[in-house]
């Protein structure tokens, strides 16, 4: 009985490491500049060794201002294999 709480203690107090992400991100890349201001946004590029689908990301914001909100998305894109730029967008 002690040997199996032990091992419950054991196996609890174990915790499991977390998953290495398999993508690059390359942050502010000037795709474009029109008047002097550039344009940019993030690559989220996969380590995959084969072509791959792409996604182009804008999020919404109210066109005002630049907001992270879709870093998640693009995450999560890149992790299932996705290659993704996240625009930025000016006003």
């Amino acid at each position: 009985m002690k040997f199996l709480i032990a091992l419950a203690l054991l196996l609890a107090s174990c915790s499991s490491l977390p998953l290495k992400d398999k993508y690059r991100v390359v942050e502010n890349q000037t795709y474009k500049t029109v008047g002097g201001q550039a344009l940019q946004g993030d690559f989220y590029i996969p380590e995959a060794k084969r072509p791959m689908p792409a996604v182009l990301l804008v999020h919404g914001g109210g066109w005002y201002k630049r907001t992270g909100d879709m870093e998640g998305i693009a995450k999560d894109l890149a992790r299932s294999g996705y290659f993704v730029f996240n625009i930025t967008y000016r006003l």
